[in-house]
């Protein structure tokens, strides 16, 4: 091993431990499982994504409503006859403090949905900050929240505290859905009338994200923040550019760091491995899906198995290394591929692909790894190729994405927007 690569001392539960999907989707769990592994522990159940259940409307009659995150509109005195009816309004209307407000223009009461980002959604808004409709998905919002907003009042529409920049999905009785996103920078909060009548025509009315009555019908009026609603179909990506699946993600269970005897090795023809390893604590069984042939050790050796931290580029990954009497494994996740030797890394965006969306939502485009090695022209790999390298050594890349909109309760935490997964072998 190279002197400057870190190896983590940590125990087997301080390991990060990543997710199994591929475990559970590939031919293990199938036929090999039941012939070969009968009974294997480690199958989890990691379900795809559904569209979110329509949300529940949280109304209260005769008060505009207010946004968890927002600065609520103030109390109005009103009468109500029996059909909820305004008959009478008294009261004042302070200002509100926000970066937007929704102004009710039309002469009748609206109802007004917001729906913000989930918060466990992680953007990176500056590169999606074009094409906004075209990054993000339905699924990437939380339930609405209901406002019942009178004709010529204005809800605040508040900056995203935990981004930079705010993004949500608007509707309402009438409305068509309207995605609206803006950067926090260019759109600062400032006090602004909760009357659109006062908003006037100079800032307060660029600050005005107006619902105006057209023919009798209600419709948004145009702004530079307001979007169509979310496209859900992505064009197909040219070749080279497309996501991988889960199916060929690196998987591995918790494995227990330190020297200890390998009594037994079976292997399913994808790859995907189950090991009997002789621990100071018994016989312990673990399972690693690597591609096929990167696993070349022997009942009866030695394994010695540590955590890898950083990458060929001193770059963060969670990772395991194997050394074997003979043979020598890293495989790794995160922003950097496992160290190969000697040779140079650079991991860059691959050309002329564009933004693809994988069954998490994942909104990411497709990187390349360009690896030179001494005396060697460079070489652009891509996910899913396997090369040979002149130490007789094998380097697979398996997905190398940039993402640029993932949920942590779904994606892959590799703890950086950069997913490279890898695996190195020496027989």
């Amino acid at each position: 091993m190279a002197p400057n690569r870190q190896t983590s001392s940590a125990t087997p539960s301080a390991m990060p431990r990543l997710p199994l999907r591929a475990l559970a989707r590939r031919t293990l769990a199938l036929a090999f499982v039941a012939t070969v592994l009968p009974g294997c522990p480690f199958i989890v159940d990691w379900p795809e994504p559904t569209p979110i259940a329509p949300p529940p409307n949280t109304v209260a009659p005769g008060n505009n409503q207010q946004l968890d995150a927002g600065v609520g509109l103030p109390d109005i005195d009103n009468s109500w006859d029996a059909t909820g009816n305004v008959q009478q309004r008294t009261g004042n209307f302070p200002a509100v403090v926000a970066a937007f407000v929704i102004g009710n223009n039309t002469g009748q009461v609206r109802m007004i949905r917001v729906r913000p980002l989930r918060s466990t959604v992680k953007v990176n808004c500056s590169a999606v900050a074009a094409t906004p409709r075209v990054a993000f998905r339905n699924l990437h919002f939380a339930p609405a929240k209901t406002w019942i907003l009178e004709s010529g009042r204005a809800m605040p529409l508040v900056n995203d505290p935990t981004r930079d920049c705010t993004v949500l999905l608007v509707d309402g009785s009438g409305l068509e859905r309207r995605l609206l996103f803006w950067t926090n920078s260019a759109w600062p909060h400032q006090t602004l009338p909760s009357v659109t009548a006062q908003l006037g025509s100079g800032v307060g009315a660029q600050r005005q994200l107006a619902v105006i009555a057209v023919e009798g019908q209600a419709e948004w009026s145009t702004h530079t923040v307001s979007h169509a609603q979310p496209t859900e179909v992505d064009p197909v990506a040219p070749p080279g550019c497309a996501l991988p699946s889960g199916e060929d993600d690196l998987s591995w269970t918790d494995l227990p760091l330190g020297t200890h005897t390998l009594v037994d090795l079976v292997s399913a023809p994808d790859g995907c491995a189950a090991l009997d390893l002789l621990t100071d604590a018994g016989l312990e069984r673990v399972f690693v899906c690597l591609p096929p042939g990167f696993l070349p050790f022997e009942a009866g050796e030695e394994l010695f198995l540590a955590g890898l931290s950083t990458g060929h580029n001193i770059d963060p990954i969670h990772g395991v290394e194997m050394v074997g009497d003979k043979a020598h494994v890293r495989i790794g996740r995160g922003a950097d591929a496992v160290y190969f030797g000697k040779g140079d890394l650079k991991i860059t965006s691959a050309d002329g692909c564009p933004g693809q969306h994988d069954a998490c939502g994942t909104y990411a485009r497709a990187l390349k790894l360009d690896v030179t090695l001494p005396g060697k022209p460079t070489q652009a790999l891509h996910p899913g190729d396997n090369v040979t390298l002149p130490n007789g050594s094998h380097f697979a890349v398996l997905r190398a994405s940039d993402r640029l909109i993932w949920d942590t309760a779904c994606a892959a935490d590799v703890g950086s927007a950069r997913h490279v997964e890898t695996a190195w072998s020496k027989p």
